[in-house]
């Protein structure tokens, strides 16, 4: 996950809760979002309770709320926390809780095991929050940033990737919770990570085509046998994750993108 002026948050998680008591919605289901300074946000309900939440690929979380919100959602504490280290190695902890009740846009998805948003992390407002990759895992996933809409699919559900983005696959892997593919590229292979959560399209100054501008353009950007148009980069350090450059809201508008985490593959148009 990024922050809304793109600024990179690492966080490793040392510690993390992953049970949670998922509601199967009826599938396929159409989340439908709306963008906040360039980054896809869902009205997510709790009981009585609705706030607006980043949908965010790169988060770990499958929830995380600001500490603010929680006294305004139903929700259990775990016994413990999350332990936190940020890219300087400062550990932070972060107190671990079931939100019951829950429902995204109207999607009924049952209890959701999270955490409590980290003070560093940085949302734009009215944002109370994020839903993550421990939620989004549990589906084959159809990105259409054109409708402005997240498709829910079954995990095992090849057929549906096929429909909605085509046979050009692409391998993906996750790392950490994070989602990454390999691209090559004019200046060399490259591991990019595909996440919601960042506003831009960031670029190791290391692998950067000129390293004394602030942006690059990659020309020749292929993943499996896809040749990609030339896409721009902001020009951006971090430490996590460990990848040479991410794919946020510029890239996921130009394409509707696939993942099926079953059989680990990729796919677009």
């Amino acid at each position: 996950m990024r922050n809304f002026v793109t600024l990179v948050i690492s966080v490793l998680m040392l510690g993390m809760a992953s049970a949670q008591s998922l509601l199967v919605p009826k599938l396929p289901a159409k989340i439908p979002f709306s963008m906040t300074s360039d980054l896809p946000v869902v009205r997510v309900t709790f009981g009585e309770r609705q706030f607006e939440l980043l949908l965010d690929l790169g988060g770990y979380h499958a929830i995380a709320l600001s500490t603010n919100a929680l006294p305004d959602v139903p929700l259990t504490f775990l016994k413990g926390t999350d332990r936190m280290r940020d890219s300087n190695g400062k550990v932070y902890e972060a107190r671990r809780f079931v939100a019951t009740n829950v429902s995204i846009e109207g999607v009924p998805v049952g209890d959701l095991t999270g955490g409590e948003l980290l003070p560093l992390i940085v949302l734009p407002k009215p944002l109370k929050g994020l839903i993550g990759w421990g939620f989004l895992k549990n589906y084959l996933l159809v990105f259409d940033f054109n409708a402005r809409e997240l498709r829910l699919y079954d995990r095992a559900d090849a057929d549906a990737l096929r429909r909605e983005c085509g046979t050009n696959e692409f391998k993906i892997e996750v790392e950490n919770g994070s989602v990454v593919s390999d691209f090559d590229t004019e200046v060399g292979r490259l591991k990019f990570h595909w996440d919601t959560g960042s506003a831009g399209n960031l670029l190791q100054p290391g692998k950067a085509t000129d390293p004394l501008l602030s942006s690059s353009w990659l020309r020749e950007l292929r993943v499996g046998s896809k040749n990609m148009p030339t896409t721009r980069f902001d020009r951006h350090e971090f430490a996590r994750p460990k990848t040479d450059a991410v794919l946020g809201t510029p890239f996921f508008e130009s394409h509707t993108t696939c993942f099926d985490f079953v059989r680990r593959v990729g796919a677009m148009r």
